[in-house]
């Protein structure tokens, strides 16, 4: 009810009983009610279309017309104003076909009273308020859920879906007509319906609202897509449960980024566990290697035992390359790139994968002797090569295959380079690796480089090993192709530009050692790698001394600062680490070469330990050779 008067319009013919109803309101003592008369039923029509009305009286009876009729067009012109009809005769049928018609209410004129037609206006308009009240509820529910992001929908009493919202299916992909009078079972797997039903259970049985559980829906593209459910049972005005309304939020997205956070978080841990592997474990070789050397100095030329001591070597130094690698894969290890050949390096990979692919699958290879020299790093050229044989493995687990790698020198002509905007023309040497494995549909090769894309089960792959074997070649300035059909395998090409001058590397020569006699202080606390520095520098002719902390080796170069040519110290160390140490003697005297060995430290890099003014940063394990070789060329220089 408003604060406005309240417009009355009385279409009677009557005058008498137009008089009667007047002071019925008279009587009433209120002003709030203005009535107005019609007397006529074109004039009562002509009043209704002005719409000016807050309640309409009709009479049944208007001349050669009546109410009823009157009451149609009023209907039908969307009066939304009570209408109430009033009549001389107490005729229920009538009654029941007025109330049908749209009209409010029904009085006969006969024991019509004051207080009677007072309380029928009230409640008529009451109930018009209401209902507008409700219309506009609704429209608001309908605005909000029409344009909501995330899926309403409500349920009847069995389960079946009575509505879903526009998100429904911009999310699941099926229209309305292909939704209502289903169920959700209908849109999950089988495996997945049984713990749905319990759910539906628990809203509809037990009278409870559940927020918050999960479930999987299958896209009409036959993707799975991840939702939080939450459901409340749906009563009607005596409180009993007429369905389910409730909402499904896509998570898919969420859960997949939730998924890529904690690989990166794993992989972080991998990190920083291999770089405290890497740190321990070179010391630990660079002592095996160190005294397989040792030893075999002490041996004749012709000694059966040189040939274990090599192997023992030849293992150490794999060792030292697969430390290397483990640090390239956490992004720990610093990458060098040197004037290099393929050839050697995919044979070594190759050796590796024989010994560890299953005896089903065949290693075929043809590696050109001299394909051409590139500029890469080597750590990442294995990694390149070790991704693309475990893929083919995977794809040929099942039923067995081959696997052909191919390594030879291409010229990449004009057509070519513009088929693959990454490539330029010119000499390159061409890796290609196939399998015969189960191939790709062209939906997933158009995503195979994309980051933690994989076709793997959960546990067996990250979905990083082709996204960065896609970034290794880039950086080295080539290229990848690929083809694949379902049943006919995959092949994959990848393009490496030699370098203009195909400078030919330099072979390591097995000739006589560099050695000198210039006096070197030697620091490292682990006593093992201090006896080695010692006997072998030693038997390179140099004079050494050696301490097991930067405190004590401090102590003994402040004494005298021109007693030694050469500092070689370790980066960690108790009480003083190699860098510290390194600055407190260039403060002693700024022209002292050092060389700085690290087993691994994030904390300092190559470029870093220039800048201190170190002359040479060098990794763990060092062999006899590299040990001899890096001296005399800090020495010299």
């Amino acid at each position: 009810m408003t604060d406005e008067n309240i417009r009355i319009l009385l279409v009677d013919d009557d005058e008498d009983d137009y008089i009667l109803t007047r002071d019925y309101f008279t009587d009433l003592g209120e002003s709030r009610f203005e009535l107005e008369w019609a007397s006529t039923y074109e004039a009562g029509l002509a009043a209704i279309k002005n719409k000016q009305h807050h309640v309409y009286l009709l009479d049944y009876r208007l001349g050669e017309r009546d109410g009823l009729e009157l009451l149609q067009r009023a209907v039908a012109l969307g009066i939304s104003a009570p209408i109430i009809l009033l009549t001389s005769q107490g005729d229920r049928d009538l009654d029941l076909q007025v109330m049908e018609m749209g009209a409010s209410d029904y009085l006969n004129k006969s024991t019509l009273t004051s207080e009677l037609l007072e309380r029928s206006i009230r409640y008529a308009l009451e109930r018009v308020h209401t209902e507008e009240d409700l219309r506009e509820s609704e429209e608001k529910f309908r605005s909000l859920s029409e344009n909501a992001p995330d899926i309403i929908y409500t349920l009847g009493v069995e389960g079946s879906f009575t509505y879903v919202n526009p998100a429904w299916e911009e999310i699941v992909g099926y229209g309305r007509d292909e939704t209502l009078g289903k169920y959700f079972v209908d849109f999950m797997e089988e495996k997945d319906s049984g713990d749905h039903a319990k759910l539906f259970k628990v809203i509809r049985d037990g009278n409870k609202i559940v927020r918050s559980a999960t479930i999987t829906l299958i896209n009409k593209d036959g993707s799975p897509r991840l939702f939080n459910f939450s459901g409340a049972p749906n009563l009607n005005l005596s409180g009993e449960i007429t369905g389910m309304v409730g909402l499904l939020k896509d998570i898919t997205e969420h859960r997949k980024t939730e998924a890529q956070l904690r690989q990166a978080q794993k992989m972080e841990a991998i990190g920083t566990l291999a770089g405290g592997i890497a740190h321990d474990f070179n010391n630990i070789l660079m002592a095996i290697i160190g005294h397989a050397d040792l030893a075999k100095m002490k041996l004749p030329g012709d000694s059966e035992v040189i040939y274990n001591l090599n192997q023992v070597k030849s293992a150490g130094e794999r060792a030292k390359r697969l430390i290397q690698q483990i640090l390239a894969f956490s992004r720990m290890g610093e990458q060098q790139r040197i004037a290099l050949s393929l050839t050697p390096l995919i044979k070594e990979a190759l050796k590796f994968l024989k010994s560890t692919l299953p005896t089903s699958i065949e290693i075929r290879d043809y590696l050109e002797a001299d394909p051409g020299i590139i500029e890469a790093d080597a750590t990442q050229i294995h990694q390149i090569v070790m991704n693309f044989c475990t893929n083919a493995e995977h794809a040929m687990r099942e039923e067995g295959g081959t696997l052909h790698v191919k390594l030879i020198r291409v010229e990449v002509d004009r057509q070519t380079a513009l088929q693959h905007h990454e490539l330029h023309t010119g000499p390159h040497v061409r890796l290609t690796v196939t399998d015969t494995g189960c191939g790709m549909e062209p939906e997933t090769l158009e995503h195979i480089f994309d980051p933690y894309f994989t076709t793997k089960e959960v546990g067996e792959g990250t979905g990083l090993g082709l996204s960065v074997v896609h970034g290794i070649v880039n950086t080295h300035g080539g290229a990848i192709t690929v083809k694949s059909e379902p049943g006919k395998g995959t092949t994959f090409h990848v393009y490496f530009p030699i370098i203009e001058k195909e400078e030919k590397l330099q072979e390591r020569s097995e000739g006589p050692l560099p050695t000198g006699n210039e006096r070197i202080l030697f620091v490292d606390d682990e006593q093992v790698i201090v006896y080695i520095g010692e006997k072998t520098l030693g038997q390179l002719g140099y004079d050494v001394v050696t301490k097991a902390n930067g405190v004590d080796a401090l102590e003994l170069f402040r004494a005298d600062p021109d007693r030694f040519d050469l500092v070689i110290t370790d980066m960690t160390m108790p009480r003083m680490t190699g860098d510290q140490f390194a600055r407190e003697l260039i403060k002693l005297r700024p022209d002292i070469p050092i060389i700085l060995c690290t087993g691994f430290n994030p904390k300092i890099s190559k470029e870093q330990a220039g800048k201190i003014g170190i002359k040479a940063f060098v990794m763990k394990p060092l062999v006899r050779r590299d040990m001899a070789n890096i001296v005399r060329k800090v020495l010299d220089a």
